[in-house]
């Protein structure tokens, strides 16, 4: 019987965590999911990313790779209702500014990689919570439209692009 996920469980301190697994695992990568908007999507962060990639490879001298993160779009009636009325920007916007965040951070950093969460949330599977059907990189558009890129995804192509010209730049100079 599978033991049931408790608070307790969701409040441990990561860092607290990987230092009593280190040396316990027989790993050759350590993986990060990133969601630090999940529970409350204002202020905007992400920022600190990149710090906690570097923590997890000064406690456990392995590489890092940043497995997951995103911002979730979806905003409940009473969401839109609080940030409009306190005139925050619109969800799509924050998302941005959170991958903007992210990948700053994580760029000066000492991870190995990084990916979003997902690119496109799959049609008419339930997503449990609601939240879950935001954090898609491609929304829909209405049932004609289909789907289109949102403007953190265009923002993650290009810092993808701007990072292999660095790469290939290095080579290029160490040759």
């Amino acid at each position: 019987e599978p033991r049931s996920y408790e608070i307790a469980d969701r409040l441990t301190d990561w860092a607290e965590q990987l230092k009593g697994l280190n040396g316990r695992l027989d790993v050759d990568i350590i993986g990060i999911d990133a969601y630090p908007n999940y529970a409350v999507q204002y202020p905007v962060m992400g920022q600190d990313i990149g710090d906690k990639v570097d923590e997890a490879v000064r406690l456990t001298g392995k590489p890092a790779f940043n497995t997951e993160f995103g911002y979730s779009t979806y905003r409940s009636w009473f969401d839109r209702l609080v940030f409009g009325a306190f005139r925050r920007p619109s969800a799509e916007a924050m998302q941005l500014q959170f991958f903007t965040n992210a990948l700053e951070s994580i760029e000066p950093s000492q991870s190995v990689g990084t990916f979003p969460w997902v690119l496109k949330i799959p049609e008419n599977v339930p997503m449990v919570p609601l939240d879950e059907g935001g954090f898609g990189l491609f929304q829909r558009k209405g049932a004609a439209a289909g789907f289109s890129s949102t403007p953190a995804f265009d923002y993650y192509v290009g810092w993808l692009e701007r990072r292999e010209k660095v790469k290939k730049e290095k080579e290029q100079e160490e040759k």
